[in-house]
């Protein structure tokens, strides 16, 4: 970043300073230990289902129309190629690398980089899951946040985007998104095919 910044970032650097950015990573790591008393293990198993998921997804093609290929200048080669698969996704994740990632925000914490999306607590779609008593099965289907991440201001056209491939890729008449928002506050989506 130079002295004048670009619009990019001016965005980043916002988003970087804002308290939701800092703080409430702070805020939800520590409602997912004290609060809720999601163990670690549980956390970086659910991160790990996530990570396969996307994985299947991306084989399986399911992914693959959300994604615009935009050109980008390979460094090694110097040509033009297709950017069309996000770097996020670690597909060859295993229970064995999340669980040994340190904790990010407190010593004895369970947000790591393995189990989190960015600075968002990746155990909260496992809070409403075991206080509703809905199968694991009914989430995420693909991957999510955790996996595939979410563009920073855009969070919400990710998951749209990816709600309405769904419903038309697997033919079904319901699917519901959410997301947090920093400091513990949350938004969701509920979209109905009408085809």
């Amino acid at each position: 970043m130079g002295t004048q910044g670009t619009a990019t970032d001016i965005v980043i650097l916002s988003a970087v300073r804002t308290p939701f950015g800092t703080f409430g990573g702070t805020l939800r790591d520590i409602s997912a230990v004290d609060l809720t008393v999601i163990a670690a293990k549980a956390a970086d198993e659910f991160a790990l289902r996530s990570q396969q998921n996307t994985r299947d997804a991306w084989a399986n093609g399911l992914i693959r129309d959300e994604i615009v290929p935009v050109p980008v200048m390979d460094r090694k080669t110097k040509q033009l190629v297709d950017f069309a698969r996000d770097e996020h996704a670690r597909p060859d994740s295993t229970i064995e690398s999340v669980s040994k990632l340190r904790p990010v925000f407190k010593a004895d914490g369970v947000v790591t980089a393995g189990n989190a999306s960015g600075l968002n607590d990746g155990a909260g779609a496992l809070v409403v899951q075991k206080e509703l008593g809905i199968p694991l099965g009914k989430f995420n289907l693909h991957g999510g946040a955790i996996a595939i991440g979410h563009p920073l201001g855009a969070s919400g056209a990710r998951i749209a985007a990816h709600l309405t491939h769904a419903l038309r890729t697997l033919s079904k008449k319901y699917a519901l998104g959410s997301a947090c928002i920093g400091g513990g506050q949350g938004i969701a989506v509920i979209l109905e095919s009408m085809g």
